[in-house]
């Protein structure tokens, strides 16, 4: 990574452990005399002292009692393979033939066996020798081959002797470039809380490598080189949410107290037992609805290697569950239209709500599931907005926002939708928005049923604007569990800090106001939100460079919502100017 904090730069944790690996830990069981299974399968049996040799043998065998030999298989095993190569040399003494015969002779040596009691050393056989320690001859023989060098130390092992994987600074500083060559997808929900950085979700570390080899044949960089550069960076591919409960990793490292400790799991399984209540609700006139949003689709999506050089247009989808007919709503929209602020959310949100109560006649009561982000779910311009909601649907009684714990906010329903959804487009090429909507309104699934909503601009307004008539200043947000709205009171909330307390009501309605019937904010009419240009000149011209890839539908999207025919014109000018001034 670049820059002055480069030192300090996060970095992946997945790192090797070679103490861990199956080879290794087989090789070290093996080196100590254990029982060990062969890289075939093979069950090899545990070293263990064996019997000595007969009573007629002239050596000092008989020195040396069984737990004499047991301490000495003992210590023999514990050495390294250098030490026990230091004990063969101590141990196991090389000397010319004593008898001479007549003609040639393959014997060019003896071997002398000797074991150590008491700091006295005694000349033994060679089965009493062996069978002690429980090796064959083959391992003194190799050893006193090893050793046959002018200086009479053993040889270096030839093992390992392949050619080195290292690479120069030249070509780690390339391949360095060439991953910050990739554009970045931004976290939508821990943006905040986490320096992690993401890649496209259908590239791959062995792809990038591919393009590595395509630009740079010449370098001498293999995948596992590649992959161990890659891993310096803190880049991830996989979708980019929660990972860990803060609070838990806290505790887990034990900076918090057990008092603390047990408040934040209780306050995690009250959340989970309350939402199995609800969703085991059977009632046509309560509608448990879960919704959340999905990571942003990238768009051109294909296979083409250029393609992940370059910014791409993004795509967001709210997707909420109805319990009572058992539909995924799925809100759509790109940011040409809009981004992702608290306005954008809540006018998705309102969409879905107008959408559920239509196709579902007689709901009375509506229980909100969603995780715990503030910026997203617990805020201002949500609560407006669904105060505006009931005021617009009278026959609604009421609407109970409910939050899982921060840190362990899981909605599985939706969840299986967007993994399900991301599974499905994975197979196509896709190029833009106009495509996009022709799939996902295609797609069919055997336990949930989709419904597409295309966000208009009639349906993006500023709830942020009529929020700030209200007062809700004194509503914790961040802390609470429950917010409860009801029709019949649209100028006041009900809240819970913890699920076992009693409702507490709060009035939204600002102390100005001293009239004795105060000015109903929710039949003004909303502003419309003005269209905010969130596409940056470089992702444009990002576009630009690949529209000739794609089919001429999506390039005239593109042109059209982009404006990239004004873009090239004010280019061509800007170059035009530069030429004059060269010459």
């Amino acid at each position: 990574p670049d820059g002055k904090d480069a030192e300090q730069a996060m970095k992946r944790k997945l790192k090797g452990d070679p103490e861990n690996w199956i080879q290794n830990r087989r090789k070290k069981m093996r080196q100590s005399g254990q029982e060990y299974t062969t890289r075939k399968g093979v069950l090899v049996a545990a070293k263990g002292v064996k019997e000595q040799c007969g009573s007629k043998c002239r050596r000092a065998c008989k020195e040396f009692s069984k737990e004499d030999r047991e301490k000495i298989f003992h210590s023999y095993w514990t050495l390294s393979d250098t030490d026990k190569k230091f004990f063969m040399s101590k141990f196991v003494r090389k000397i010319p033939t004593l008898r001479k015969i007549k003609g040639p002779s393959r014997r060019k040596y003896t071997l002398q066996y000797f074991l150590q009691k008491d700091d006295i050393i005694f000349q033994i056989c060679k089965t009493f020798f062996l069978n002690t320690l429980d090796i064959s001859c083959k391992r003194v023989d190799f050893f006193h081959k090893s050793i046959e060098s002018p200086e009479g130390v053993p040889m270096k092992l030839k093992r390992g002797r392949n050619r080195a994987s290292n690479f120069s600074d030249a070509d780690k500083k390339k391949v360095e470039e060439h991953i910050n060559s990739f554009p970045r997808v931004e976290s939508h929900y821990c943006r905040a809380s986490s320096k992690r950085e993401y890649l496209d979700p259908y590239l791959t570390v062995s792809q990038m490598h591919r393009l590595f080899k395509e630009q740079n044949p010449e370098a001498e960089i293999t995948e596992a080189a590649y992959r161990k550069i890659f891993k310096s960076f803190n880049l991830f591919f996989h979708k980019p949410k929660k990972d860990q409960c803060p609070t838990c990793a806290e505790i887990e490292m034990g900076k918090l107290s057990e008092e603390q400790a047990a408040k934040h799991n209780r306050c995690n399984e009250m959340a989970k037992m309350e939402r199995q209540k609800d969703m085991s609700i059977v009632d046509p006139e309560i509608a448990v609805i879960s919704y959340d949003l999905q990571n942003t689709i990238s768009l051109p999506k294909s296979g083409i290697g250029t393609f992940y050089y370059k910014r791409k247009f993004s795509v967001f989808n709210l997707t909420a569950h109805c319990n009572i007919n058992g539909v995924a709503y799925c809100c759509v929209w790109n940011e040409a239209e809009s981004g992702r602020t608290g306005d954008d959310l809540a006018s998705a949100l309102n969409r879905i709500l107008k959408s559920i109560v239509q196709d579902v006649a007689g709901i009375k009561n509506i229980i909100l599931w969603s995780d715990s982000c503030v910026p997203q779910n617990r805020n201002r311009i949500t609560a407006t907005t669904i105060l505006q909601f009931l005021h617009d649907n009278p026959n609604i009684e009421s609407i109970t926002q409910k939050f899982s714990e921060a840190g362990h906010s899981r909605i599985q329903n939706i969840d299986a939708v967007h993994s399900t959804l991301e599974k499905a487009l994975r197979h196509y090429t896709i190029g833009s928005p106009i495509t996009l909507m022709r799939i996902l309104k295609s797609l069919k699934f055997p336990k949930t049923k989709l419904q597409i909503l295309e966000m208009q601009d009639v349906d993006f307004q500023q709830f942020s604007h009529k929020a700030n008539l209200l007062l809700w200043d004194h509503v914790p947000f961040t802390k609470i569990r429950m917010i409860r709205y009801c029709t019949e009171s649209l100028t006041s909330v009900k809240i819970k800090l913890d699920s076992i307390e009693d409702w507490i009501e709060h009035s939204v309605l600002k102390r100005k106001v001293k009239s004795s019937t105060p000015p109903n904010f929710f039949t003004m009419e909303l502003k419309q939100m003005e269209r905010c240009a969130t596409v940056t000149l470089d992702k444009k011209k990002d576009i630009s460079s690949i529209l000739h890839f794609i089919p001429e539908e999506d390039q005239l999207f593109y042109s059209t919502k982009l404006n990239l025919h004004d873009m090239d014109c004010k280019t061509e000018v800007k170059t035009k100017k530069k030429i004059k001034k060269i010459k």
